[in-house]
């Protein structure tokens, strides 16, 4: 099929780049029984066999996208999804698919902000999203054990929340009606997902429910483990001074304690051994500092003093100067120390305890280092690089950065291990991630339980291979975080948010029913699918979705549950009627 022609096709989607992401939300589209035609510019044997082997069609991208994209159909599409490499191929295609078909859904993955925004301000549907800042969420929660998740619903704040069925019944009986069960855990293995309220759970089952924070309350669901942020303590004045006496190390505060007693011992000679005139204990000490500094003003001399007190003042300059210089350059030493002590953090990350560890300063380890840090959370980062370009943003979050091989204990233990409350591994190299996840078991030996360790994983087998076997619990793939936020946009699904219940993908979302659709009349207790909510056209919100209610066309259903499901009702409530799109410069008459 590679080099094939299909601007005779309508109502696919063309998903521009294969490797990593790419080849997820191809997955995802092919169970959700949606046509669609990959472009990849690397070209690759491998990837180009699999999904030739799903039956898609496969392209290789040409330098100049039009080309390419008219190949592709792009006048009968339904969306184009540029998920190459690289921010300005992406963006290349976005833009030219939008020249192409001002209508057409385009959504882009777009690291860099600023460029986003302005992306995103371009008129016409889809969307512009960024991989690291979709995953970053679910990591963090991760890291801090958050067994709740917020989502907000046409104005209204729902709680996704994790909670042990404390006697048995009908989950309808043990959480009422408005409470909707997303997941069921009957043991380490046993899970069932999107479980109707009728289903009966044992006592100490993990259930995982969705609902307003009230109901879930009134129910007995712990809601006070959504996480709030706080800001980071900088500590009190006694604790800064300990910081600085920790930081001055013994040869400055021999120095320092050195010339306070010499400032003591000559303030007390000084006051009962210089005459005409007497002096005062506040004059003692002020000659004492005058002499040991050199500086002379005249107001007070030793040229009338006594022999053994003129002999004891040239002793108290030389040991005064002496004095002074070793502490000028002990705090010379500090403060050059502390600039590069601070910039690869070992002796910062050295003191701290309870914070998170993150392996991997990519966008992915930002994204989670920002997320942690908004929630109040302390942070020390790993990284190989000393040239990485996000150095200067985790400098200005003032994180401490340890320079090193995640993979080596000792640089594990530079980082604090022994004293963090949790580790996220998130470099792009998942053999790499798998190598230091396996490092921090035998390093963490007791507390391996205790401590959750967020290893990045690609393949979702691997994951959970790596789970079973490892017992790695909190395995995250970025691809699958991100993937349903991809394919949602692009097949008209608003996504409000993707989480986890009991290791299994989660994805709330937002669609519209439209005129002529399988929905149109459809009861909404004929669909298996958990409905939140409805936004009446024109009506307003029905919270929750009342039984024996039926859609409208123009309603906004408000959805959670697997992202099949979700996607298997968006084809429904899509239009069947055909569509005439027409490209600029040229005239079509597909349907």
């Amino acid at each position: 099929m590679s080099g094939g022609m299909y601007e005779d096709w309508s109502g696919h989607v063309i998903v521009w780049g294969l490797r990593g992401l790419g080849l997820r939300i191809v997955e995802q589209l092919r169970e959700a029984r949606e046509r669609v035609v990959v472009v990849d510019d690397e070209d690759d044997a491998g990837l180009a066999r699999l999904v030739i082997g799903w039956g898609i069609p496969h392209l290789t991208g040409k330098a100049a996208p039009a080309e390419t994209l008219r190949e592709a159909g792009v006048a009968g599409a339904l969306a184009v999804i540029c998920v190459e490499r690289t921010d300005l191929r992406n963006l290349e295609i976005a833009l030219m698919a939008r020249e192409l078909r001002p209508d057409l859904r385009v959504v882009a993955h777009i690291r860099n902000a600023a460029v986003g925004r302005a992306l995103g301000e371009d008129e016409g549907p889809g969307a512009v999203l960024d991989v690291a800042a979709l995953s970053a969420p679910s990591v963090a929660e991760a890291c801090l054990r958050d067994t709740t998740h917020e989502l907000e619903l046409g104005g209204t704040e729902f709680l996704v929340a994790e909670t042990r069925a404390r006697r048995p019944g009908k989950l309808k009986d043990l959480y009422g009606e408005h409470v909707i069960p997303l997941a069921i855990a009957k043991g380490d293995d046993e899970v069932l997902t999107s479980p109707p309220p009728e289903r009966e759970v044992e006592l100490g089952d993990r259930v995982t429910l969705v609902g307003v924070r009230k109901e879930l309350a009134a129910h007995g669901v712990d809601v006070d483990d959504a996480a709030e942020a706080k800001p980071i303590r900088r500590g009190s004045l006694r604790e800064r001074i300990r910081w600085v006496s920790d930081e001055a190390g013994p040869g400055l505060r021999r120095a320092l304690t050195s010339l306070c007693l010499l400032v003591a011992m000559s303030t007390v000679v000084l006051w009962h051994g210089y005459v005409e005139p007497g002096m005062s204990l506040l004059d003692g000490l002020y000659f004492s500092i005058e002499t040991i500094a050199t500086v002379g003003f005249g107001d007070f001399s030793f040229a009338n003093q006594p022999t053994w007190l003129r002999i004891y003042a040239t002793m108290l300059m030389i040991l005064g100067v002496t004095n002074t210089a070793v502490l000028l350059a002990y705090l010379t030493d500090l403060l050059i120390s502390r600039r590069l002590e601070r910039s690869s953090g070992r002796r910062r990350a050295a003191r701290m305890s309870g914070h998170v560890v993150i392996a991997g300063l990519g966008t992915v380890g930002v994204a989670a280092m920002n997320a942690l840090h908004a929630r109040g959370r302390r942070v020390v980062v790993i990284e190989r690089d000393d040239e990485s370009t996000f150095l200067d943003h985790a400098r200005a979050l003032d994180v401490p950065v340890i320079f090193g091989d995640a993979t080596v204990p000792a640089t594990l233990a530079a980082a604090g291990i022994s004293r963090a409350a949790a580790v996220a591994v998130l470099t792009s190299d998942d053999m790499v991630n798998i190598e230091t996840a396996l490092a921090l078991r035998d390093v963490l030996g007791e507390r391996w339980h205790q401590v959750p360790v967020v290893p990045r994983v690609f393949d979702r087998t691997l994951a959970q291979t790596l789970s079973h076997r490892f017992g790695f619990t909190y395995v995250r793939s970025t691809a699958e975080l991100a993937a349903p936020w991809f394919v949602g946009a692009a097949l008209g699904l608003d996504v409000l948010g993707t989480f986890t219940a009991e290791g299994r993908p989660l994805m709330a979302g937002r669609f519209t029913v439209t005129a002529g659709s399988g929905l149109d009349g459809t009861s909404v207790d004929e669909v298996a699918t958990h409905i939140l909510a409805l936004d009446r056209n024109g009506g307003g919100l029905e919270l929750p979705a009342p039984p024996g209610a039926s859609f409208r066309p123009g309603d906004g259903a408000y959805v959670i549950g697997p992202h099949a499901e979700l996607l298997r009702l968006l084809q429904q409530a899509r239009s069947t009627a055909p569509r005439s799109p027409t490209v600029h410069g040229e005239r079509s008459d597909l349907s």
